[in-house]
């Protein structure tokens, strides 16, 4: 005997835990519209906390005086940032209204995070005389070559 539950809930557990996450993006999406509707103000609002829930695991691994947060790892950074459009791209891309330019949003908050966790780690390390020519010189080519990549990806609007 027993209460029916058994390997069977727990297919049903699963398969209720992929509907209900299409259900959370059907939601997402019907919400898109009422905001577009609402206007510019509650469009800001909802992408603000949309990139805070994108961008909460990078502040926190490249967070200046943490482990990720060196100029060493600045060309992770930017691989990070790769990765997370590949992912918007395919979780999200049917989500947001294509006039929202979501993935440029996303790289426009990349490219406004980093910039303050970079002049932070280099008003550091410039401090203690400890800003090495070659890890600057590393990170400052990268960094080049990843705005010369954005360019190519949105133009003028990053």
């Amino acid at each position: 005997g027993g209460k029916g539950g058994g390997e069977d809930g727990d297919a049903d557990d699963a398969g209720a835990g992929a509907a209900s996450s299409q259900q959370s993006l059907d939601r997402l999406t019907d919400a898109c519209a009422a905001v577009d509707a609402l206007g510019d103000s509650v469009r800001s609002e909802m992408l603000a906390w949309f990139c805070n829930l994108i961008f909460a695991p990078y502040r926190h691994i490249f967070h200046p005086y943490g482990d990720g947060g060196s100029l060493e790892r600045t060309e992770v950074r930017y691989t990070w940032l790769r990765q997370e459009l590949k992912k918007y791209q395919a979780r999200y891309a049917g989500v947001f209204p294509a006039s929202w330019q979501m993935r440029c949003v996303l790289a426009i908050e990349f490219c406004k995070i980093t910039r303050v966790h970079l002049v932070e780690i280099l008003a550091d390390a410039s401090k203690g005389d400890r800003l090495q020519v070659a890890v600057l010189t590393h990170a400052l080519v990268k960094t080049t070559d990843f705005e010369k990549e954005m360019h190519g990806l949105f133009g003028e609007a990053a």
